[in-house]
This record gives C-alpha cells, sequence and structure tokens, in this order.
C-alpha cells in the first residue's frame, strides 16, 4: 500500500499494515476531482494486485474512518463530513482510550456523540485526553476553547504558556503522533483574547479544581 500511495504523493501516513492515509490536495490540476483520483487510486491497486477501499474527504480522520467502514470508492464533498459520519458505529474508534467512556454514556453512533450539548463539556471530552480528568465545573467553564475558538484544551494550554513575556519557547510533553500535530497546528489559530488567558489563568492557578476534588 506505501507503494502505491507513493505514485500518488509524497505526503502519506502509515497508520497500519492495511492503512494509509494520502494527501491528494493539489492532484485535482493534474488528475481531476476527487472521484477521479479514487478512481485512479483504485485502478493503481487493482493492478498490483491489491483490493482497496478508498475514500476521499476534508480531512485525514474522516477519509480514514469511512475507508474503514465503507466498501469501494466513497467521495464526500467538501463540508459533507459530519453527515457521512453521522451514522458510522462508535466502535470504529477502538483505539481512542475514551471509547469504553463514550459506550457507557449509551452513545452508539459518531452522530449521537457530535450532539452531545456543548454545556456539558462534551467537545473537549471528545477531542482532548485531559479534560474527562477535569472536575465537571473546570470542564464547563473551558467549554468555550470547543463553542467559540475550536481549539483543544492542550492547545490552548501552549498558547496561554507562549503568551507571558518571559517565554520565547516551550516544549510540552507529547503522547503521540497525533498529539504532535495537534499541538503544532496551534500555531495556526487566532490569537488568545485577553478574557480567553484570564479564564485559562484562573483555572491554571486553582489547578482546575483538581485539588478540591481530591479533598472532597
Amino acid at each position: 500500500m506505501i507503494a502505491i500511495a507513493q505514485q500518488f504523493s509524497p505526503r502519506y501516513e502509515q497508520d497500519r499494515d492495511d492503512l494509509v492515509s494520502v494527501d491528494v490536495s493539489g492532484l485535482e490540476r493534474l488528475l481531476g476531482p476527487g472521484r477521479v483520483i479514487g478512481e485512479e487510486l483504485r485502478r493503481e491497486a487493482t493492478a498490483r494486485g491489491v483490493r482497496m477501499h478508498v475514500a476521499i474527504a476534508g480531512t485525514r480522520m474522516a477519509a480514514l474512518l469511512l475507508a474503514l467502514s465503507r466498501p469501494g470508492l466513497t467521495v464526500i464533498e467538501p463540508g459533507g463530513e459530519a453527515e457521512a459520519l453521522s451514522s458510522l458505529p462508535l466502535a470504529l474508534l477502538e483505539k481512542c482510550d475514551k471509547l469504553q467512556t463514550f459506550q457507557q454514556w449509551g452513545l452508539k453512533t459518531l452522530g449521537e456523540l457530535a450532539a452531545l450539548p456543548a454545556g456539558t463539556g462534551a467537545g473537549l471530552v471528545a477531542r482532548d485526553p485531559l479534560a474527562p480528568r477535569l472536575p465537571a465545573a473546570a470542564r464547563a467553564r473551558l467549554d468555550f476553547l470547543v463553542r467559540d475558538r475550536d481549539q483543544t484544551l492542550d492547545q490552548a494550554l501552549l498558547r496561554f504558556a507562549l503568551a507571558a513575556e518571559a517565554v520565547a519557547t516551550t516544549l510540552p510533553e507529547v503522547r503521540d503522533r497525533d498529539h504532535l500535530a495537534e499541538l503544532a497546528a496551534a500555531a495556526d489559530l487566532d490569537p488568545p483574547t485577553s478574557e480567553d488567558l484570564d479564564r485559562i489563568a484562573e483555572l491554571v492557578e486553582a489547578r482546575f479544581g483538581l485539588d478540591q476534588e481530591a479533598a472532597g
């Protein structure tokens, strides 16, 4: 599969032996729209004796999940990822360390996960590994990050650290490749507002209420 990916783009990532994601941005000028690119990928795979399911979507994660769940060729138009993923079983997130928590909540599909009310801080639970360990009050106060700023808690904390005048650079703890990409993407986010910094500073100073929870 790596050899097939290399035929189309130098920007690819092997997620496991039978799963590869390829950045096909820019190929439209050479091959045509997404469906044509997908057909070319499958044609190359057939020529090499490989049976391949292909999904073209606006995000890497959406493409991976769709390729795992749908046979043949799937092409999702930009902006249609949420609808396309909504009926997929939550079990597709088998490598997500929050899967058991989501299942305990009675969730069965990705659409049900996405539909959780923002006021519960559910977005942070779904997107950030730190959030489930935080007290409910802290999660609720951080919900604005997902709702209004479209960023994770770790991204916000990184921007918060770099906002200090005395800090020129910082080396955060990185859990894995996806976490590294998440932190790297923080550079493309809008600068935090003074209100954002004040909110986070209060929570950091209070250690997000973890001491109170432990004492209780």
